[in-house]
């Protein structure tokens, strides 16, 4: 899971920064809670589904970028794409698929 640090317009294409909130192994990278995880909009459907995809996570300690790739995915139904919440602020937090 990872906490909504920074966001702009909901639009396609737009950048957010993420900060994890627990420590994650995916493959050989470790990463660990408070790392950054930086995301696209990949797609807003619409009924209102929101896709978005992590392309790269920052370690907070060492600043090194690691290359990543992570669906953002709606906790209830396992699929990929979450629902746009009426405000999206910091604090939103998400859940993260490695594919």
């Amino acid at each position: 899971a990872a906490q909504l640090h920074k966001s702009g317009k909901p639009k396609v294409g737009q950048s957010w920064a993420f900060i994890l909130t627990e420590d994650r192994q995916l493959g050989e990278v470790f990463l660990k809670a408070g790392d950054m995880l930086y995301a696209v909009v990949d797609d807003i459907d619409p009924q209102g589904i929101l896709y978005l995809r992590a392309t790269k996570a920052v370690s907070t300690q060492t600043k090194e970028i690691v290359p990543i790739t992570l669906l953002c995915m709606n906790p209830v139904t396992g699929l990929a794409g979450v629902p746009l919440p009426k405000v999206v602020k910091a604090g939103w937090l998400v859940q993260w698929k490695n594919i």
